[in-house]
């Protein structure tokens, strides 16, 4: 009698004879099913950093102020913080496009800024 892989798990080859042949799923990807030849990335504007998990739901959300378009990160650092003179107040977001301007009258010097309020009015004088 065969034995499948468990979930978290994958094994592509035949004839194997030991549950230590099974490989864990990679960082950035999961598998929830039995007895799988490969595992799922995890969605774009997330990531996974432990091996072997078994959930979409063990992929984490990019922070606010944050976007990633690829699939399959392994670590938050992959998460773009969003350019100077602009903010993001979800998190999960895939583009650039995601981050949103400063308003008018207002500017900010920093990347990666979650809140509206980070954006300062300009000084007395200038616009």
């Amino acid at each position: 009698k065969c034995t499948v892989c468990g979930s978290g798990t994958f094994q592509t080859g035949r004839g194997l004879i030991d549950a230590g042949d099974c490989r864990l799923c990679r960082a950035g990807s999961y598998q929830s099913g039995l007895g799988m030849t490969g595992c799922t990335a995890c969605s774009p504007g997330t990531y996974l950093s432990q091996q072997g998990r078994t959930d979409e739901k063990d992929c984490t959300m990019c922070a606010a102020g944050t976007y990633q378009s690829g699939t399959g990160l392994a670590d938050k650092a992959g998460c773009t913080p969003c350019g100077e003179g602009t903010f993001q107040t979800g998190s999960g977001m895939t583009t650039p496009d995601d981050c949103r301007l400063c308003g008018p009258g207002t500017y900010q010097t920093g990347r990666g800024m979650a809140e509206p309020g980070a954006c300062i009015p300009c000084g007395a004088g200038t616009y």
